[in-house]
């Protein structure tokens, strides 16, 4: 995906919800896209599946590559039978994603009936295969359920059976976890893990959780204000993050070593995005800003191979290192507090 650009007409204007985003996924790869709500990750996700609501959305710019095809280029039908068969989404919302007036096992089977030709017996009996796969106790059983006797964890899985059930090359989690308790937010990302494992998935991972995306990414790319303000290899971006809004997010998340110690916070709120400043847009929230900052819009600039950052200042804030106390990531604590329930 390269220079890809969204935008939504809406009563206050313009809104620039992905601007100038460009971002490459090797296969079996996993790739991090973290940020506050509101950041442009989840537009982003839509508009690579093709999903986006349009209108009011509308892609601006840009190009969007799968295995050598610009999918913005192809015909409707063409998109839809990749976006199903080779390219999945597991959405937010299982209680949304599962229609109450069918059974589980049926939905996921339309996948076979729709995209291969099966019959309804061969559908059922990969649904059962599936639901087992997704570690769903009594599959054979749990099949003819419907979506509300199963429980939230359940259902989620459910998705995920649906998602990899024709086997993509590409795996989009949307914040797969949403609205789930610690416990099973960590039983699903064991299981998201497992599978990209055994099916040689390539995902995208987007979340707001830092600690998934320590515990999961290969690289991580940070959202703010719908551009990518830095990018980076996993061990790059936590050990020594060269932007001032990705400090900002780890100093934010709780970890295990902290103790009772208050939890700091970035101050101020997300710009309106229909009305963004003139000059970087994290300057108004930023500790460091100087007034360059408010004048002049950052362009990404290349702090290590593979490491970029969009902060007039990155060097800077490079220089600074760890935000973590050392040993702190070596034992994987910042995503202790998963484990703990905390």
């Amino acid at each position: 995906m390269s220079n890809l650009s969204v935008e939504f007409d809406t009563q206050e204007g313009i809104v620039k919800a992905v601007d100038d985003v460009s971002v490459s996924l090797n296969r079996g790869e996993v790739l991090a896209i973290v940020g506050e709500s509101g950041s442009g990750k989840s537009v982003t996700s839509q508009a690579i599946i093709g999903t986006l609501p349009i209108p009011p959305g509308q892609i601006t710019g840009g190009q969007i590559y799968f295995d050598g095809q610009n999918l913005l280029e192809l015909a409707p039908a063409k998109r839809r039978a990749i976006a199903g068969a080779r390219i999945a989404m597991i959405s937010q919302d299982a209680q949304s994603a599962l229609d109450s007036r069918f059974t589980v096992g049926y939905q996921i089977g339309e996948m076979f009936r729709h995209h291969r030709g099966w019959s309804w017996k061969k559908s059922r009996a990969a649904a059962v295969d599936l639901l087992d796969k997704v570690r769903i106790p009594n599959a054979a059983s749990r099949v003819n359920d419907y979506p509300h006797q199963f429980s939230g964890g359940m259902q989620q899985r459910a998705v995920i059976a649906a998602a990899i059930s024709l086997e993509p090359d590409l795996l989009i989690a949307d914040e797969p976890t949403t609205a789930l308790d610690v416990t099973v937010q960590a039983e699903v990302m064991r299981l998201l893990q497992d599978l990209k494992t055994e099916l040689g998935l390539s995902m995208i991972l987007v979340t707001h959780d830092l600690a998934q995306a320590y515990e999961t990414a290969d690289r991580v790319s940070v959202m703010y204000a719908g551009r990518i303000v830095e990018h980076g290899d996993r061990d790059q971006i936590f050990g020594s993050p060269a932007h001032p809004y990705t400090r900002g997010l780890f100093a934010a998340t709780p970890r295990m070593d902290q103790g009772d110690a208050e939890l700091m916070v970035i101050p101020g709120t997300t710009p309106n995005l229909a009305a963004l400043p003139q000059g970087c847009a994290f300057a108004p929230r930023c500790s460091n800003r100087q007034d360059s900052c408010v004048r002049e819009r950052p362009q990404a600039v290349t702090i290590a191979e593979g490491h970029t950052s969009a902060c007039l200042f990155a060097s800077d804030v490079h220089a600074f290192g760890s935000p973590f106390p050392k040993g702190a990531l070596d034992s994987e604590r910042v995503g202790e507090r998963h484990d703990h329930g905390t």
